[in-house]
């Protein structure tokens, strides 16, 4: 997850899948540490679109509760949240190439490049 405005990472999580519970249970904390945003934009992958009316996940419909807005971008056009794909890309290749052995040795690779992601933003942001 990142800020759009700040360009931060606010966090890079590996779970065992792309159960609802595991993802609900990062957002929760999440919010609960930097607040409810507006609206969080998304592509159309699990957890966040789902093959329904709307294309509503259960995860989309829980942030629509607290007061968030889900904002889907179209199907096939990742270039409507490209700086998000493009740390993905980035995020892919430094982490994941080869990646750990353990879930937890991954996720201390996503904690490294969270770190030097966030101090490349604030360096570019603040210069």
């Amino acid at each position: 997850m990142t800020d759009n405005y700040s360009r931060y990472l606010l966090e890079v999580r590996g779970l065992n899948g792309t159960v609802h519970d595991d993802s609900k249970r990062v957002f929760a904390r999440l919010f609960k540490e930097y607040g409810l945003p507006a609206r969080i934009r998304t592509d159309n992958g699990v957890p966040f679109a789902a093959a329904s009316l709307g294309r509503l996940s259960r995860l989309s419909v829980w942030w629509i509760k607290l007061g968030v807005l889900p904002e889907l971008i179209e199907p096939g056009k990742p270039q409507q949240n490209g700086r998000h794909e493009r740390m993905h890309k980035t995020l892919k290749d430094e982490t994941t190439m080869p990646p750990a052995y353990s879930l937890a040795g991954q996720q201390r690779k996503f904690d490294h490049f969270r770190g030097e992601f966030n101090d490349d933003a604030l360096t570019k942001r603040w210069t």
